[in-house]
């Protein structure tokens, strides 16, 4: 998907309105209690819905559960973290749930925190170069494990600090 694609591409999947499921590291809520409320926000016409993601829960999974629960409702990440995996994962947990659920899924990256790389061993680097580079060996694991039409709509977020903008 191009550049000038993506926007109207998210615009079109996420609708007007959607819900933020939070996730508490010391609270998780139960996967059938979360299979409920997206039943329910769907009912209401709720269009999508974004999970978060913490240390020990991953946001894959949850999604899995949460669009098999659902018919219709979009779901994103927001954000998933790329310390968290490595990007050839990432492709194929995408690709998997895009296949599974074509149109429904809008996959959030973000860059996190510089301590948040330390704690996998990785450089944290210039957010916007490490983005990149992770978005490259997304791409490049695609014919690996070859996305079905549409691929999975990509948007990412950069922390602010200007000790490590770019």
């Amino acid at each position: 998907m191009t550049a000038e694609g993506v926007v109207p591409a998210v615009r079109r999947s996420l609708g007007q309105v959607g819900a933020f499921l939070p996730e508490s590291p010391s609270d998780p809520t139960p996967a059938e209690v979360q299979r409920q409320a997206c039943r329910r926000l769907e009912a209401l016409g709720y269009r999508s819905a974004w999970t978060n993601e913490l240390i020990g829960k991953d946001s894959f999974a949850q999604l899995a559960v949460l669009l098999a629960a659902t018919e219709r409702m979009v779901f994103g990440t927001c954000i998933a973290n790329i310390w968290a995996r490595p990007a050839q994962t990432a492709h194929g947990a995408a690709t998997v749930l895009s296949e599974a659920y074509p149109g429904r899924l809008v996959l959030g990256l973000g860059v996190g925190y510089p301590q948040q790389a330390d704690t996998v061993g990785m450089d944290f680097g210039r957010p916007v170069d490490t983005m990149r580079d992770y978005l490259a060996t997304m791409d490049a694991a695609a014919p690996e494990t070859p996305a079905p039409p549409p691929p999975p709509v990509r948007s990412w977020a950069q922390t602010s600090s200007s000790s490590t903008s770019t």
